[in-house]
Formats: structure tokens, sequence, C-alpha cells
């Protein structure tokens, strides 16, 4: 090949399958699935889960560790979100912390619960717990050993969240990944300025 010539994609190819269509076997909403979520559901036009989610909704249910692989766009994200959402209603001190392993699928997965985050205590909670991550981050980046701990005010019922840093000296060389995240949500938390000339 000369050097001023392209590749085409057949001489990049290894191999190829084309894999055949397969027709999408569903199942009715679960009996045990919250009536205000199966109305949501419906309002946004489905009126039925794939096969592979209500055995996600009756597992996670169960407490059972699930995995789920299926092909892009299947419906993997509302197969987890379905029972934690189906949690937070039955208590609403739950919590839940979705670890997203790139940028990309971060960002799918954003606009995927943006219409669930239009309820205003969901999307308080899911930014405090945010919120609360990254600032531990923010002190673990700066040399702080960090937990975060959960606690009840004996004089108050909700939950609180506690980030307790003892100054070890040993730094969590994460600040890329920090950025990434501010920049991503757009945000800079106060700790991050307070942080920046240590």
């Amino acid at each position: 090949m000369k050097k001023d010539e392209k590749m085409s994609i057949e001489d990049m190819t290894a191999y190829m399958r084309i894999v055949p269509e397969r027709k999408a076997s569903y199942a009715e909403f679960p009996d045990t699935m919250n009536d205000e979520i199966k109305e949501y559901l419906r309002k946004q036009g489905i009126n039925a889960l794939y096969t592979h989610q209500t055995e996600m909704f009756k597992k996670a249910g169960r407490g059972e560790n699930t995995v789920i692989t299926t092909s892009t766009a299947s419906g993997k994200t509302l197969a987890f979100l379905l029972p934690v959402l189906q949690k937070i209603l039955e208590d609403p001190l739950t919590r839940a912390i979705f670890v997203y392993p790139t940028k990309a699928l971060a960002s799918d997965q954003y606009r995927s619960l943006q219409p669930v985050l239009e309820y205003g205590i969901l999307k308080e909670r899911f930014a405090a717990l945010l919120t609360d991550g990254l600032r531990a981050q923010m002190l673990q980046s700066k040399g702080y050993d960090t937990q975060i701990l959960e606690f009840i005010d004996m004089e108050h019922t909700p939950k609180n969240i506690l980030i307790r840093a003892v100054w070890d000296g040993r730094k969590k060389h994460n600040e890329k990944e920090l950025q990434e995240i501010m920049d991503f949500l757009s945000v800079k938390p106060t700790l991050a300025s307070l942080l920046e000339d240590r």
C-alpha cells in the first residue's frame, strides 16, 4: 500500500458476521410492581416489559445479584432502574449509587434518568449522593483517608450522610476523573475551590 492510499474498512476487518434479527420477547408488568411505576411506563408508551426486564425486576426484588447481557438498545437501563425506583417508593430513605465505566455511557444513562428526575425528591437524593461522592473523592485526592457514613439523628427521622476525612498524606491520583465528572455535570463544588491550594 502506498503512503497516500487510504485503507478501506474491508482491509481492517478480520471477521464479519450478520446476526439475524430476533423478535422481542415481552412479559406483563410484575404483580409486585408499584402502580405509580406502571402508570408512568404506560404514559411513556411502554405497555409491557421485555422478559429480561421482568426477570431482573423479580430477582432484584428478592435481593439476588443479577447480570444482564443483551444487545445495544435492548432496555438494560430500564431493567436496573425499575427495581431501584420500586425500593425508593417502598422506602423513601433508600439510597442507590450508579457507577458507569465511560463518559459516553454515563451520558446515555443520564438521558434515560432525566424523566425520573422530574420528581423533586428523587432528583434531590440523586444530587445529594453524587455531591457527597464527589466531595469524598476530592478529599482523597488531597491526601485524606475518607469514609462515607450514614447516621440517623435522634431528633430527626431522615438518614444523613457524614463524610469522615482524616489526613494521612496518601493522595489518590484521581484528579483527571474528578474533572471529567465535574465537566460532564457542569458543576464545581465549593470544596474543589477550597482544596485547590493544598
